[in-house]
């Protein structure tokens, strides 16, 4: 076998890894259409629209030395909870983005987000980690970023297809109520 899935039977790898598997299934989605909008939308070039992004970056840069000081002296769940909290509300913020916005708007939701993913990822990486024996640390590893890297591309794939079905019920709509005098 590629990986021994006993390793799953540890409650901490399991309960962390299909909370990462949430939380990047939701964000990657999220991530992957931000740019488009960006660019097919409203007219960014590809700089522009990564320039956009980069809040989220930013958010993460700034609170992962506080996160990696604090998993070591605060129980982990005191530093989820609060992340996913940020990345709930950060996703709120992004629901109301329309044509309507500028760059600027899409600062503060980024930058919220890239600081709920620090407290959130490596927290949760730590705790799915720290009941796993040394012999099977190499394979945990692997089994925990296929989850997540996975989960990850579900989410995209369900967000382009739940884009991709909506710009076709829009289509057909528009086209069943066109008339030559409309």
């Amino acid at each position: 076998p590629l990986a021994n899935l006993r390793v799953f039977a540890d409650r901490n790898f399991l309960v962390s890894t299909l909370l990462i598997s949430m939380v990047f299934l939701l964000l990657y989605g999220i991530m992957n259409l931000q740019p488009l909008m960006a660019g097919n939308l409203l007219g960014y070039t590809a700089f522009l629209s990564g320039v956009a992004q980069a809040p989220r970056g930013l958010g993460m840069m700034v609170l992962t030395p506080l996160v990696g000081i604090l998993t070591g002296k605060v129980n982990n769940r005191l530093l989820i909870g609060p992340g996913m909290i940020l990345i709930a509300g950060a996703s709120m913020m992004m629901g109301d983005f329309n044509l309507a916005i500028c760059s600027h708007d899409f600062f503060w939701p980024n930058f919220i987000q890239g600081m709920g993913m620090a407290l959130t990822t490596i927290p949760l990486m730590t705790v799915a980690m720290s009941t796993i024996r040394n012999e099977q640390m190499g394979n945990a590893t692997g089994l925990f970023a296929l989850a997540r890297n996975l989960a990850g591309s579900i989410g995209i794939a369900v967000a382009i297809a739940m884009v991709s079905r909506g710009a076709l019920r829009h289509q057909a709509y528009l086209t069943a109520h066109l008339t030559p005098f409309d």
